[in-house]
């Protein structure tokens, strides 16, 4: 310890400073745990997207087949009709 009073440092600051490293480590591996969930949840919104976009496509594809000879109807389902 005595070493360390030439560089004005004193126990009670070295024990800070070890706090502080401490609490860094923490706040380290809580931002690691919440970029996993970050991962996670950004994975799970693109499959229920590609789900969603997928029945959305079926659904298109059914109103083509049931208003085909309608395509005013389609048109006002947001369905565009080739001209």
């Amino acid at each position: 310890l005595e070493k360390f009073t030439k560089f004005n440092l004193t126990l009670e600051k070295l024990q800070n400073h070890l706090s502080l490293l401490e609490e860094l480590e923490a706040l380290d591996a809580l931002q690691e745990d919440l970029r996993g969930k970050a991962q996670i949840a950004t994975e799970e919104r693109n499959r229920v997207l590609k789900e969603l976009f997928d029945w959305a496509a079926d659904l298109i594809a059914v109103c083509r087949i049931a208003f085909k000879d309608e395509p005013q109807t389609l048109e006002r389902l947001g369905i565009r009709v080739p001209s």
